[in-house]
């Protein structure tokens, strides 16, 4: 697992490290979750990579159609259980 608090270094991390799924939390310091997942979207096309599962923890249920729009696969409202997160990592990959 790779953490980060900078959305521009994670996208730059993308073609140096290869990850299996992308969990996005909406409130990060420098930027929106919604924004960071369009600019993570961006970064894996621009560098042709395969799409990654991105996973978009919410903290309203009301913004689960606009983190579908900004390109998320999946998503979570807040506050949501461990077996929760585990199912939701288990149906976007292979864990």
């Amino acid at each position: 697992m790779t953490s980060f608090d900078d959305p521009v270094a994670a996208s730059n991390r993308l073609t140096e490290q290869a990850f299996d799924v992308i969990v996005v939390d909406m409130q990060v310091k420098s930027m929106g979750g919604m924004a960071i997942v369009r600019l993570l979207r961006q970064a894996m096309l621009d560098a042709e990579l395969d799409p990654l599962p991105i996973i978009l923890m919410l903290d309203r249920r009301a913004d689960t159609f606009l983190a579908h729009r900004a390109g998320a696969t999946s998503h979570l409202v807040k506050p949501f259980t461990a077996q929760d997160f585990r199912a939701a990592l288990a149906a976007l990959t292979s864990v």
